[in-house]
């Protein structure tokens, strides 16, 4: 696993690139986070029925996918006890992410402000794509985070 250490908002800058470790989605996780979201839309959690669909077989929801995007990311130690908030998001899902599917993702600093609601903070940019095991883009996002300052 690709590790970093705590960043402050000091630390960040203009074109950093940060890679996560993989994840593989099992049906546990969508079934879980099918529990959580109250989502059990039949494409996600039946496998006959998914069979029928234009997916032909079973897929993860797309939040699941950046939700765990997300945590690879917090994972690597490069926002540990320094990400206070998360305060924009935008999410495109270009392509099905299945069950079995094993997910990592490369993100990538865009701009730091000291324009943050609290002293203690800065604004940092971020833009991620996670891509499967075939190197299928299935998650892009933009982010800011408030990141503790030194």
């Amino acid at each position: 696993m690709t590790s970093y250490r705590p960043h402050s908002f000091e630390d960040f800058e203009e074109g950093q690139k940060f890679e996560t470790p993989g994840r593989t989605l099992s049906q546990a996780f969508v079934d879980q986070y099918a529990m959580v979201s109250g989502d059990w839309a039949e494409h996600h959690t039946n496998q006959e029925y998914a069979e029928e669909t234009i997916y032909g077989d079973r897929i993860a929801h797309g939040f699941l996918v950046f939700s765990v995007g997300t945590g690879l990311l917090y994972q690597t130690g490069v926002f540990s006890r320094t990400l206070t908030a998360v305060t924009e998001v935008s999410v495109k899902f270009p392509n099905a992410t299945y069950v079995g599917d094993t997910i990592s993702g490369e993100f990538e600093i865009t701009h730091t402000s000291s324009d943050a609601p609290f002293d203690s903070v800065g604004t940092v940019g971020i833009t991620g794509e996670m891509t499967n095991q075939n190197g299928a883009l299935v998650c892009l996002t933009e982010a800011e985070f408030l990141v503790e300052r030194e």
